[in-house]
């Protein structure tokens, strides 16, 4: 059987479903790719670009794309007039001009293959007029366009959009299948497995099921700032317990980031870790969100009872609120003291 892109981890129904689409013809000039960040959608598109030009579509001994053709190794270099990537350029938004550029380039015939290819990243980031500009070309582009529009929220894009396009959606891999990903393409993540299994465990758990997101905590610098995150968090849940000092629970608190952006990220960070730990009391073999390794969470789990993690995980995003309302921070971090005091006794 033809194997299907190749350079895409996971998502092995939706690689067999374009994939023999493409390979009979029946591949539509629109689709719409949602996903979270780092699950391949780049990766997915490039590769959809490809297969629709490769000169090995039809040999059962090649994957598609092959690879190695020279139209594949053009498109997936992205060193062709034939594939145009459209972004916001670091902007918040994709304005009406990039899609009235896009409209006056998609009537001139393809350059070098049979086919061009138009990937507009971050699709979901377009305002309301560009989605609107943008109809009249997914309603009736030319026969040798493809339009390949990539988001995290297929809902914020306007229905009318949503209707004339095919909707792709690539997934958060497993624990179990992040972790194989992981091993398979850094070598010295099995050191760390081997050497240091909480640390490994605690990254691909911040990885949220993410391949991309996986390889950067594990390849860069952005692992031990996430480590920091998660040790803090920790810490602060620790120190709840009910026969750990006043003291020990105050420093825990301003422990937190003094930066409300930051501070606002460990709260988030903070409200997945109870409730892991809720969701445990109900049931033990519950996905977790927070925790890399379910014995910890376990043990830690027991030390509360529901009720106090009920007050616990209100008091968190009561200061969640408090801070993107711009609330003076160390008024917070009182208010956030007296309440974690109250909950963790009840």
């Amino acid at each position: 059987m033809k194997e299907f892109f190749p350079t895409l981890y996971g998502n092995h129904a939706l690689r067999q479903q374009i994939g023999e689409k493409i390979l009979q013809g029946r591949f539509s000039h629109a689709f719409l790719i949602q996903g979270a960040e780092g699950t391949g959608k780049q990766t997915l598109a490039r590769a959809i670009a490809a297969a629709l030009s490769c000169q090995a579509l039809h040999d059962e001994n090649q994957p598609l794309p092959c690879g190695c053709c020279p139209a594949c190794r053009r498109i997936l270099a992205a060193n062709t007039p034939d594939l145009i990537l459209v972004g916001n350029d670091g902007a918040a938004t994709i304005g009406i001009e990039a899609v009235r550029r896009i409209k006056e380039d998609m009537f001139l015939s393809p350059t070098e293959f049979d086919r061009k290819v138009y990937i507009i990243e971050d699709a979901d980031t377009m305002t309301p007029a560009a989605q609107n500009a943008l109809l009249i070309m997914l309603e009736s582009p030319p026969d040798n366009v493809t339009i390949l529009l990539l988001c995290r929220n297929a809902s914020a894009m306007l229905p009318t959009v949503r209707s004339r396009v095919q909707i792709l959606r690539t997934e958060l891999f497993t624990p179990s299948a992040l972790s194989d990903f992981v091993l398979s393409r850094t070598p010295s993540a099995r050191t760390m497995q081997s050497e240091d299994p909480d640390r490994f465990y605690d990254l691909i758990a911040a990885a949220g099921g993410s391949p991309g997101i996986a390889l950067d905590l594990f390849t860069t610098e952005d692992g031990a700032a996430v480590l920091a995150a998660r040790k803090t968090v920790l810490s602060l849940l620790q120190a709840l317990h009910p026969k750990v000092g006043v003291p020990v629970l105050y420093e825990a608190v301003t422990a937190l980031p003094q930066k409300r952006a930051e501070l606002l990220s460990a709260l988030q960070l903070f409200l997945l870790a109870v409730r892991d730990l809720i969701l445990l009391k109900k049931d033990e073999q519950v996905p977790l969100c927070f925790f890399g390794r379910r014995e910890a969470a376990l043990a830690l789990c027991d030390t509360f009872g529901m009720r106090n993690l009920l007050s616990v995980g209100a008091a968190i995003l009561e200061t969640a609120t408090q801070v993107e309302q711009n609330a003076n921070l160390a008024l917070v971090f009182t208010s956030l003291s007296d309440a974690l005091f109250s909950a963790r006794i009840k």
